[in-house]
């Protein structure tokens, strides 16, 4: 199984070598351009098979930024009050092999159709989503839409909103047999802080995970600032 390097959504969340995440059904002519890929069964994939990432960076000062995690699936459980699949992931920020950051979270989703239905983190924060529209059994490349909205609670009271997302995902051309699935996320947070984060998984036409890819914008006292974090492989 191959490992791809990956963050996942905030919600999914959420990029080097992926292990297996296989589906059985071929829905293009090999001979030619795939066109349509099975974007429901990629998102089912990254949310319900266990693999390990890891995404690597060159900062402006010429440090080193690396993001490592591991996706591991849970049991059943329930989450506000709904019986809901579970999903671990572990994650580590490191600066040039300095650990900077470090959290656990759990996703909370249900299948058929694919419904994100929030989180909870190591840091307190809780999270409840909804699903703007259902994800496409399959869609052509060139195809977008809405996915997510959400806001994020200090803690489980849900007394005290820190921030709220949403999310849209789009479906671009990587090779001939291979697309981009890609998560758009937009934070909105206290004192006007505005963040956009664009989370990238090049997928076939199982719906299997190749690659990915993370590109997050965000604003700062000089300027707005850009990063991409890519697979080292």
């Amino acid at each position: 199984m191959k490992t791809i390097a990956f963050c996942l959504l905030a919600s999914l969340a959420l990029s080097a070598c992926t292990t297996g995440i296989k589906s059985s059904s071929t829905i293009n002519n090999p001979d030619s351009d795939v066109t349509q890929f099975p974007v429901e069964t990629a998102v089912i994939n990254i949310f319900t098979k266990e693999y390990s990432d890891s995404l690597y960076s060159l900062l402006p000062d010429k440090k080193s930024l690396e993001f490592d995690y591991k996706i591991i699936p849970k049991a059943a459980s329930n989450f506000e009050n709904q019986q809901v699949q579970s999903v671990q992931s572990i994650s580590s920020t490191s600066i040039d092999n300095e650990v900077i950051t470090r959290n656990v979270r759990m996703s909370y989703f249900t299948l058929n159709p694919f419904l994100f239905k929030g989180y909870t983190s190591s840091s307190g924060e809780y999270s409840v989503a909804t699903q703007s529209a259902i994800l496409p059994r399959v869609a052509s490349v060139g195809s977008s839409g809405k996915s997510v909205a959400a806001i994020v609670y200090s803690d489980s009271s849900k007394s005290n909103q820190i921030r709220s997302y949403t999310e849209k995902w789009s479906l671009s051309k990587a090779s001939q047999n291979t697309a981009w699935f890609c998560i758009e996320e937009l934070a909105h947070g206290n004192l006007a802080f505005k963040k956009k984060k664009i989370q990238c998984f090049e997928i076939d036409e199982h719906g299997d995970i190749l690659d990915s890819k993370i590109i997050e914008t965000y604003k700062t006292e000089v300027g707005v600032k850009t990063i991409e974090v890519i697979s080292r492989l």
